[in-house]
């Protein structure tokens, strides 16, 4: 802070004209104390050195000009404490109070004496300087000024040894120098009133303006920096002037890193491995050639493998003349509603696909019935310990024993029990399509989703389907349950139903694993987040890409090779979760980095009534 703003320091919050007149008085104040003093050792050397004086100091003269400095920096102290106002008037009558005593009784020189009007006049026209309200304080100065005139010409023009001629000259010339500066100090002070008030007006006004637009653009970045979109603005050389605070955590980098350079710069810092800048690049030709905005819709593969699709919109910026100001780049991340739609999808193709499964497996059960039926009866016809076979084979001029060497030569035995084999498992397949089909009508009651995820756990390692080729023994699970979880209302059957198949998919999958490095693993969660129990099994096996995902859950889709899976058990388990427990059942996958299903059971209350209403 200099010695001005220091001085100006109680003035601070006054309007501006104020402002203007207390720096104008200071420094009035600062030349007055340099000259005031020069001033009065200068009269009195020149009274010293003077026969006019008796080379004595005359006290008339000096004594009230030191009493007037003493005053004045008295004054000086009130005017930088804020009371502007009062040393103003102070000021200007301490000024008068040093002139005129001295014009009264100076003695001496005429010419010297008379001279010395003119301070009060140099007085008078600072007046408008240093006023600050009342206009009409300028006419009163004046009118004091003329009176003490007047009273002076009139006290003293015996002392001045001229002609009645010459003082009436000088009283007329002064007169009219007191009048036309009080005037002309009045009008300046109107005119410059109404100036200072019109520039206050316009510095208020700017001021304002800039307060909006200072206001609007920490509004603008703040909307920016809490916005949960990424966003980047280029300036019209493609170079970043701004990243929020969501582009770089997404990038885990800072805003400074980015500031200055272009997209393609920033390429080591980018956590996305598709071509950002080419958007921008591309899109930006776009705009230049008319287009207002450009959307688009694009899958981008992060380092660490995981996709992310994002909604990336870009809109040129002009001012007002249409010059290029840049771009501004909003990059939404609509992987989660991408999910939702897929979700809601399925959930359509599970709806329609539901009621086709139920009329098919009505329409292929009775066939399969009579294929079971016919083959076993034909089993039966050949069965050498029912008499009635043995007699017709007699009467047909053979044996059982002819007969069933030659079944068994031909491999007819073998075809049959084939034929036979084939069709339970495909009424077994029929079974699972009318599962699927068909709402439960088994009871719901309140469960421990922890005792069921252990019981689950010990039924898959004494299962004879999880030991074709490996040991579900020699996975290791890891168990991280919530003690706090509460008891969930769930059918318990249904449950350990959709636990197993999963179970089941992620241990074949790991153990398909071609690398074979890592220790086949489920993490099983069970946390409470909110009003559902959030059930997780994670597994280190290869994932699956995004394709794969999409139709995990889908009828008869299956990722295995022929024979070995109905293509139904996530779908079934899809159905039992989100219509029978009104829950929600998700996956999250990316190749090589395993895969989580993510099953949400409702905790809510109103659940029960539903449920029992159903039940």
């Amino acid at each position: 802070m200099n010695s001005m703003s220091y001085l100006l320091k109680n003035y601070k919050d006054e309007d501006f004209v104020l402002q203007l007149k207390a720096r104008f008085l200071i420094r009035l104040y600062m030349v007055i104390f340099v000259l005031l003093p020069c001033t009065i050792s200068y009269s009195a050397y020149l009274q010293l050195n003077t026969p006019e004086f008796q080379y004595s100091i005359s006290w008339v003269i000096i004594l009230p000009e030191i009493a007037g400095l003493l005053v004045l920096v008295s004054v000086f102290y009130l005017l930088v404490r804020g009371y502007f106002v009062l040393s103003a008037h102070l000021t200007l009558i301490i000024m008068m109070a040093i002139c005129w005593p001295i014009l009264f009784l100076m003695e001496g020189n005429t010419v010297h004496r008379l001279d010395t009007i003119v301070y009060p006049l140099g007085i008078l026209s600072i007046t408008p300087l240093i006023i600050s309200e009342k206009r009409q304080a300028i006419l009163f100065y004046l009118a004091a000024n003329l009176l003490l005139f007047f009273s002076f010409i009139y006290f003293c023009h015996d002392q001045f040894g001229i002609t009645p001629g010459t003082l009436a000259d000088y009283v007329a010339d002064n007169t009219t120098i007191f009048i036309l500066i009080g005037l002309v100090a009045y009008n300046i002070f109107v005119v410059t009133q109404k100036a200072l008030h019109q520039a206050e007006l316009d510095i208020r006004e700017r001021r304002l303006a800039e307060e909006r637009a200072t206001n609007a653009m920490i509004f603008l970045e703040s909307s920016y920096a809490s916005a949960p979109i990424g966003i980047i603005l280029f300036n019209n050389k493609s170079e970043i002037s701004y990243v929020n605070p969501v582009f770089c955590s997404w990038n885990d980098v800072s805003e400074k890193d980015f500031i200055g350079k272009t997209l393609p710069e920033c390429a080591s810092l980018l956590s996305f491995t598709d071509p950002l800048a080419e958007i921008e690049h591309s899109t930006r030709n776009r705009l230049r050639a008319g287009e207002l905005e450009v959307k688009k819709e694009t899958t981008f593969i992060r380092k660490n493998g995981e996709s992310v699709v994002l909604s990336v919109s870009v809109t040129n910026t002009y001012d007002k003349k249409g010059n290029d100001l840049g771009a501004v780049v909003f990059l939404v991340d609509i992987t989660e509603r991408i999910r939702m739609e897929e979700m809601m999808i399925q959930s359509e193709k599970m709806a329609s696909l539901g009621g086709l499964a139920a009329g098919m497996a009505h329409e292929i059960n009775n066939p399969l019935a009579a294929i079971v039926q016919n083959g076993q009866l034909i089993v039966n016809r050949v069965n050498k310990d029912l008499k009635k076979n043995q007699a017709v084979a007699e009467e047909c001029g053979t044996t059982l024993d002819v007969i069933e060497l030659y079944a068994e030569k031909r491999g007819i035995l073998s075809s049959i029990d084939a034929i036979i084999s084939s069709s339970l498992r495909a009424s077994n397949i029929v079974g699972n399509m009318l599962k699927f089909s068909h709402k439960s009508d088994s009871e719901h009651t309140w469960q421990d989703i922890g005792q069921l995820v252990d019981s689950t756990l010990d039924l898959a390692s004494k299962s004879y389907d999880m030991h074709k080729g490996y040991d579900f023994r020699n996975i290791e699970i890891i168990r991280e349950f919530d003690p706090q979880l509460p008891k969930v209302l769930c059918e318990a059957g249904e449950i350990q139903q959709v636990l197993l198949n999963i179970l089941i998919n992620g241990s074949q999958a790991m153990m398909a694993d071609p690398t074979g490095e890592a220790v086949a693993r489920f993490s099983i969660r069970l946390v409470k987040e909110a009003d559902v129990a959030q059930i997780e099994i994670e597994d280190n096996g290869p994932g699956m890409d995004m394709e794969t995902r999409k139709h995990i859950f889908e009828p008869f889709f299956t990722t295995k090779a022929v024979g070995i899976g109905t293509g139904l058990g996530l779908s079934i388990a899809y159905f039992i979760i989100t219509e029978n427990h009104k829950g929600t059942i998700s996956v999250e996958a990316s190749p090589e980095h395993g895969a989580t299903f993510v099953i949400r059971l409702p905790l809510m209350q109103d659940q029960k009534d539903d449920l029992e209403l159903k039940t």
